[in-house]
């Protein structure tokens, strides 16, 4: 009983304490986002997307949804796993002691208690293959093959049916399984086998339904990625099994130096040779069980299946290996060094004792003490003094791993830029990738954590006013500014996954991408800035800092700001003003545009949006786009960037959008339009343009291109410049003295008065009406600010493109 409270007490010990400590990077955060919504009613099938482009299953979520019952799910969410991994060393200790005695399991529990990489990865809550499902599928393995009993079969299929719902890497034991079934067919065989089966097909038909209606797109991407066997086998598995069970290159994950680690370095890479050999030996003892098959030979067998089916599938498999994948192995490893140890001890007391003849009785009445169990004893106590000195170094390495990562999330203000700091970490975790530990441990859990209460109390100390209708009940809104550029970027992201969840659900985040501006109109809102990210420059003149909490061994803060609103003609100033309605809520403001521009070159253009509704219309996703267009109506360059979905955009919210468009450098001379208007990205990727609905409040401007030629010494220059010609409102003109031109929707509409162009009435004023819906009807003014009427005639260059505008909407 004392034996199983050690293993059992330092395994929680070193598991269990500061789970803030535990990284929140990508990974973490977007499992915990999949995972909240399935306490609340969400039943996936699929979690995220692998390397090998294939989904992984969404067995494990379920499991992290328990943690959205306490106040900070995401500490909760590691002590949890934390605790399925103390589990993980009692059940290996409980198999240990049941079949190969205590002092096996004493030493096998204790190795994988103070193990200090089962013990970095036994408190992170992300998706891979959970070693204590492991532990249990062993463990019912050696009770069915090597006790006989049958009981221990439908929990075998169970537990291994919840290991295939949990990574792709479970197909790993696909091996192992199928040999224990074969090699030990006799004692699987029975009702027991049936029903466990069938269970567990019950448990993974879901997923692999899926997988089958998805057969052509995985074939597809298998084939595209080149994934497969290869012809040589790749030592990385091994390698990286041997730091794996001493510990060595720990300080790998931290990507900074710390002295402590660096202090027990070579310590413990002597212990990664010593359980090393000592593993070696625990194969060859257990092949030497099995070739004499003596009593207990099935459990040596199946630890050896266990162990080395798997190790042998990653090392011929072509992907790259990383030392998280070999937890796959765990906890056979642990049981194969701790029966190395075992039979190194009996061999050293056979070698010291070897043909002793049995004590005479003058030795026994003199209590003279024999020999041979002397040596036993100093054997034996060798052997456990080993032990404690590896466990001791182990606990040690542990303890400097989680104190280096207190002091840097306790470290002060420095003159070290954010930037800085990160560009040290990432080529760190370069070289941490290159040598297969993966992506480094990151900032703890604790700022991010700090960072999300910090702001939940601003909010409720402010008492912000509820972003809700009467038809929607929303949590408060809180735009974060984090300079993301690209939302599919995966490194660039993790901070921005770490806080929308982290903030939810008490409030509702939103991540506008760098390029897009929102600035409040209607409400004051609640705005977050990262480290070395400012606030827009229309939110910056109403804003007042409400918290800062610094970014720990730098100069940068996150800072959490109160933003006044203001009516929108405070805030923009477009160098072309508008008012046109689009349909769905939305109205256009304006846009800047620059003066010249040439073929070949980029023109930076800036839209102005009002957001006038605070619901979206169903299935909508629309982002601003803006577009050059030909006199034949054929595009020569278009861009569409949102920033932010529209789903999310807010009654009131003022949306600055900057975009870009590159000229063709063959760009001929001639008349063009620039247009700018919304896209339903819905359409788009479904295969069809649907974006002259959203045109129809589009904003267009004559661009004209010439060409001059210059005489030099060398010869002919031709030089290609083109002239926005353009208008801040109406038939004005603006300070250049260009002229407006506006393009109006064809259906039936009223506009001021003009000069008709028929030429029997050529001083009468009357409206303009066209009910034509291939005509498109322009209106501009002449330097006497007379209007005049233009009607494109049917056929004509742009009337395609007319469908689908609403009356009254218009374009500059």
């Amino acid at each position: 009983m004392l034996p199983a409270t050690l293993v059992l007490v330092v395994s929680a010990v070193l598991r269990l304490p500061a789970p803030d400590l535990t990284p929140f990077g990508h990974d973490e955060a977007l499992e915990a986002a999949r995972a909240r919504p399935i306490w609340y009613g969400a039943r996936p099938v699929e979690s995220e997307i692998t390397s090998w482009w294939i989904p992984d299953p969404a067995g494990l979520l379920y499991f992290f949804a328990l943690a959205e019952a306490f106040e900070r799910p995401a500490v909760a969410r590691v002590e949890l796993v934390a605790l399925a991994n103390v589990a993980a060393v009692a059940v290996a200790y409980a198999a240990a002691r049941r079949v190969f005695g205590p002092g096996v399991a004493l030493a096998s529990g204790m190795l994988y208690a103070v193990n200090p990489w089962a013990v970095l990865f036994g408190r992170q809550p992300w998706v891979i293959t959970q070693p204590l499902l492991t532990a249990l599928m062993l463990m019912a393995a050696l009770m069915v093959c090597g006790r006989r009993d049958r009981r221990w079969i439908v929990p075998f299929f169970l537990v291994g049916a919840a290991q295939t719902q949990t990574h792709l890497l479970a197909i790993l034991y696909g091996p192992p399984v199928l040999l224990t079934l074969v090699l030990f067919a006799r004692r699987w065989f029975g009702r027991e086998l049936s029903l466990g089966a069938g269970m567990a097909a019950i448990i993974v038909a879901p997923f692999a339904l899926h997988l089958w209606s998805r057969s052509e797109e995985i074939a597809d991407a298998l084939a595209r990625g080149n994934r497969g066997f290869t012809l040589l086998p790749d030592p990385s598995a091994s390698v990286l099994t041997l730091w794996l069970i001493g510990g060595a290159h720990l300080d790998a994950k931290l990507g900074f130096r710390t002295p402590a680690l660096e202090a027990l370095g070579m310590p413990l890479l002597a212990i990664s040779a010593l359980l090393g050999l000592l593993l070696l030996v625990g194969i060859v003892d257990s092949v030497r069980a099995v070739l004499r098959q003596g009593p207990g030979w099935e459990a040596h067998a199946l630890l050896l299946i266990w162990f080395l089916s798997p190790l042998g599938a990653m090392s011929w498999q072509s992907s790259a290996v990383y030392i998280h994948y070999v937890l796959v192995l765990l906890p056979t490893p642990f049981l194969l060094i701790a029966l190395g140890l075992r039979a190194l001890l009996r061999l050293t007391t056979e070698l010291a004792t070897p043909g002793r003849p049995e004590p005479s009785t003058r030795e026994r009445d003199n209590a003279a003490p024999p020999t041979g169990v002397e040596h036993t004893k100093r054997a034996w106590t060798a052997g456990a003094s080993v032990l404690a000195v590896v466990c001791a170094v182990q606990v040690g390495a542990v303890g400097a791993f989680y104190g280096a990562l207190e002091a840097a999330v306790s470290a002060p203000v420095t003159a070290v830029s954010p930037t800085e700091w990160q560009v040290t970490l990432n080529r760190a975790e370069l070289g941490a990738k290159q040598a297969g530990f993966g992506e480094l441990h990151g900032l703890p859990l604790r700022y991010w954590q700090s960072v999300a209460d910090r702001t939940k109390a601003v909010a409720g100390a402010t008492l912000l006013e509820r972003s809700a209708t009467a038809s929607r009940d929303r949590a408060p809104d809180v735009v974060a500014v984090t300079g993301i550029q690209d939302a599919a970027n995966r490194d660039l992201d993790r901070r921005r996954k770490a806080l929308d969840y982290l903030l939810g659900p008490e409030l509702e985040p939103r991540f506008p991408l760098e390029g897009l501006s929102i600035v409040p109109t209607a409400r004051d809102a609640l705005f977050l800035t990262i480290p070395e990210q400012d606030l827009p420059r229309g939110a910056a003149r109403a804003a007042t800092r409400l918290a800062e909490i610094p970014l720990p061994g730098t100069s940068g803060a996150t800072r959490v700001w109160s933003v006044r609103a203001r009516p929108p003609e405070q805030i923009a100033e477009p160098r072309l003003r508008a008012t046109f309605q689009v349909e769905g809520g939305t109205r256009l403001l304006g846009l800047d545009l620059p003066p010249r521009g040439e073929p070949g070159l980029t023109l930076p253009i800036v839209t102005y949006w009002l957001v006038e509704r605070d619901d979206p219309r169903p299935g909508s996703d629309d982002e601003p786009f803006v577009e050059l267009v030909d006199a034949s109506g054929r595009p020569r360059a278009y861009q569409a960037r949102g920033g932010l979905p529209s789903s999310q955009w807010r009654a009131g919210d003022l949306l600055i959008q900057r975009g870009s468009l590159t000229l063709p450098i063959d760009l001929p001379a001639g008349q063009y339009v620039v247009t700018a208007g919304l896209v339903s990205r819905v359409g788009r990727h479904a295969g069809t343009d649907q974006r002259i609905v959203a045109e129809s409040a589009g904003s267009r401007h004559h661009l004209r291109t010439h060409r001059s030629v210059s005489h030099g010494p060398i010869g002919h220059r031709a030089n290609t410049s083109t002239t926005i010609q353009s208008c801040p409102s109406g038939a004005a003109r603006d300070q250049r003295g260009h002229h407006a031109s506006w393009a109006f929707a064809p259906t039936a509409l009223n506009l001021p008065n003009c000069v008709a162009p028929d030429q029997h009435h050529a001083s009468t004023l009357s409206p303009c009406v066209t009910t034509t819906t291939a005509a498109v009807l322009y209106a501009s003014s002449d330097a006497s600010n007379r209007a005049t009427c233009h009607h494109a005639p049917t056929g004509s260059p742009g009337a395609h493109r007319s469908q689908g505008w609403r009356s009254g909407a218009g374009a500059v």
